[in-house]
């Protein structure tokens, strides 16, 4: 089975935490399980129709509970990581709830000035006031600060979005993940909480898709904003 593409978007009993999890990652359906003594997980769609090239490969229970262990160790102290990184910043530079809105509202301000006055140029142009090239210079100045003020917004929104009444950081994928940094086995209770489903293509390519995505992208942008 080759490495697995992480993606940060029900299982029947505790010895068994990938049931109903493993999905064909072409035709999209549930994977069957077969083998009681070795388990594995095969796509039956060929059986039925050779309109998907699904996998025939089968893909051994045991090799992917142990390349969904491996991946939630990783996220698991990636959560750890990026908590301790927005702790540290916030120690250091606390900022308060109205502060940021009082921030975030003038940014978004400034956002609708460029965006008028990005508008002005074409009739100044139309008009006659400016060349064509000033108007192209104009606009692409204009679009470039348009981007800047953009990203800003954005970093705090992260902010906002990220932080509780109390000023703590609010984060399913940290509250969700970091609980497992040091898990020995997978388990039931964990597959359910986090993992979305595990993909299998052909030639055992194999694709581990997490829940809480969002709040991963929420929190790494507001870290990358500062």
């Amino acid at each position: 089975i080759h490495p697995p593409v992480i993606q940060r978007g029900s299982v029947q009993s505790g010895d068994r935490p990938l049931a109903g999890k493993v999905f064909c990652g072409v035709c999209g359906r549930a994977m069957r399980r077969g083998n009681v003594s070795k388990p594995y997980y095969c796509c039956e769609t060929r059986r039925i129709t050779d309109a998907y090239d699904c996998p025939t490969e089968k893909a051994r229970e045991s090799d992917l509970t142990a390349l969904v262990h491996q991946a939630l160790l990783t996220e698991a102290r990636t959560a750890v990581d990026m908590e301790r990184l927005w702790i540290s910043r916030h120690e250091t530079k606390r900022k308060d709830a109205a502060e940021t809105l009082r921030a975030l509202s003038a940014l978004k301000e400034t956002y609708v000035k460029l965006e008028g006055n990005a508008d002005r140029l074409y009739e100044s142009l139309i008009e006659g006031e400016i060349t064509k090239a000033e108007y192209a210079a104009a606009k692409a100045a204009a679009a470039k600060d348009m981007e800047r003020v953009s990203s800003e917004i954005a970093a705090l929104q992260a902010e906002l979005d990220n932080a509780g009444q109390d000023g703590a950081l609010r984060n399913r994928f940290v509250d969700g993940f970091k609980k497992y940094a040091n898990i020995e086995e997978i388990t039931r209770e964990a597959m359910t909480e986090l993992l979305d489903r595990i993909k299998i293509y052909p030639d055992k390519r194999v694709e581990i898709v997490w829940k809480f995505a969002d709040d991963y992208e929420r929190l790494a942008l507001s870290l990358t904003g500062g």
